[in-house]
């Protein structure tokens, strides 16, 4: 039977996929921080270790073809599209783990700016935040500045309109005025009422110079609280 038929052999091949789904995850651990340059390596690694099994399966592959001689019966055409799907798949599947820890960890952990979403940490720098579309209406956007202001930028016929309002760190929650909420210390992700998501802290680091267009929190915040307290 071909190498690359008997399924002990192939399950070779199956061991570069798993590198590279654990080398994401593995290189930010060790480093704390996930680079560009650090993927594009990783990746590189991996494409090369799967290219490096399949060579040790076709030199096993040749030793057999020697010692069939005409008796020698090539794999078929499935077991070929199979490792070259696998080739394929190795320079993937990094980009896809990496994308599941992006998730899992959120951006500024993955890059190494914060260890962990501290408010009072985030009070000294001042942080941006990706709102949910379920929550608020596309073009809402939310910063807590590092001067104790936060800015959300609302619709207003049609043109974005930012508001100021006072923030404040009470331990691991957020408070904007009296509405406060919870932030994820792993996660970054802000939320309310305990338990339900209504954004996630995408950027740690915020400068807005420019003056607020009005002052005090938009209704949009206020109904989403009242809305969740009467559920």
């Amino acid at each position: 039977m071909s190498p690359f038929e008997n399924r002990r052999s192939l399950s070779l091949l199956l061991a570069p996929l798993a590198l590279g789904a654990l080398m994401p995850w593995a290189t930010w651990l060790a480093a704390g921080r996930l680079d560009c340059w650090m993927m594009a390596v990783a990746t590189l690694g991996v494409g090369m270790v799967y290219l490096g099994c399949v060579h040790r399966l076709g030199d096993l592959e040749l030793k057999l073809r020697r010692a069939l001689g005409r008796r020698y019966q090539p794999p078929p055409p499935e077991v070929v599209l199979t490792v070259c799907l696998g080739l394929a798949a190795s320079f993937v599947i990094p980009g896809l783990s990496c994308g599941a820890l992006s998730e899992v960890i959120g951006s500024p952990r993955l890059e190494g700016v914060v260890r962990a979403y501290v408010p009072d940490e985030m009070a000294s720098v001042g942080a941006r935040v990706s709102l949910s579309r379920w929550a608020f209406s596309p073009g809402t956007r939310l910063a807590f500045l590092s001067d104790g202001e936060a800015r959300m930028t609302v619709s207003r016929d049609g043109e974005p309109v930012e508001f100021a309002s006072a923030w404040r760190p009470e331990g691991q929650k957020i408070c904007v005025e009296r509405l406060c909420m919870t932030v994820d210390r792993a996660s970054g992700r802000l939320l309310a009422d305990g338990d339900i998501e209504i954004g996630r802290v995408r950027q740690v680091g915020v400068e807005l110079p420019n003056l607020a267009d009005r002052f005090g929190v938009p209704w949009e915040l206020h109904n989403l609280f009242a809305n969740l307290s009467i559920r």
